[in-house]
């Protein structure tokens, strides 16, 4: 009876001791700066989804982005506000930090180029290259890139971008498309040059 009554307390012991340990664990995850950090984006994302400038979700985005700089998620909720109240610098300032925060990631080079576009093509054109040379296999950075290219009448580019395209997804229907549109504006270019080198004015 003694012996079974040690044999209780020493189970009971062990289980408490293996009980605590859990959850102190559990209790340095959920007070670490990255699961803080996770949880003011998410709070902040549940305020603000689609960029809507709300006071507390911007406060949300900033305790998250202290606690945790390399949480992308909430750099582009916070850029998101700042994009739709014309605050486009702000918004390049937090993604060109990312860039030098962790260069090998691509998602702030894609936001970049969205936020250059329209009025700066060659600054997008640059993001997207870099973008791609981190994530070949993005189709919609492939056609964004060619879109650039094709806005600025830089054909020969835009024609190169969608051989590569039409190389790389074989079943993409739109980059066949596309690569007879390029031609034809090439064609007509062509047309219109005089000897001289002037494009014709009609």
């Amino acid at each position: 009876m003694a012996f079974m009554t040690q044999s209780l307390k020493r189970l009971l012991i062990v289980g408490t001791v293996a009980i605590l340990s859990v959850g102190t664990v559990s209790l340095w995850i959920w007070l670490s700066p990255t699961q803080r950090a996770w949880r003011h984006y998410l709070a902040g994302a549940k305020i603000s989804c689609c960029g809507e400038p709300d006071p507390i979700a911007i406060k949300h985005f900033k305790t998250a982005l202290r606690l945790n700089p390399r949480l992308f998620e909430a750099r582009r909720g916070l850029a998101a506000i700042y994009a739709n109240t014309d605050k486009k610098k702000e918004a390049e300032a937090l993604y060109q930090e990312a860039v030098k925060l962790d260069p090998s990631d691509p998602r702030p080079h894609y936001e970049l180029a969205e936020l250059a576009l329209p009025y700066q093509p060659a600054k997008a054109i640059r993001h997207l290259k870099v973008y791609l040379s981190l994530r070949p296999n993005e189709l919609r950075a492939w056609y964004l890139l060619a879109m650039c290219y094709e806005k600025g009448k830089r054909w020969d580019e835009a024609l190169r971008v969608w051989k590569d395209i039409a190389r790389r997804f074989p079943d993409e229907v739109r980059a066949q498309r596309s690569l007879r549109r390029v031609r034809q504006r090439m064609s007509q270019a062509q047309i219109n040059k005089p000897s001289d080198g002037k494009t014709l004015r009609r």
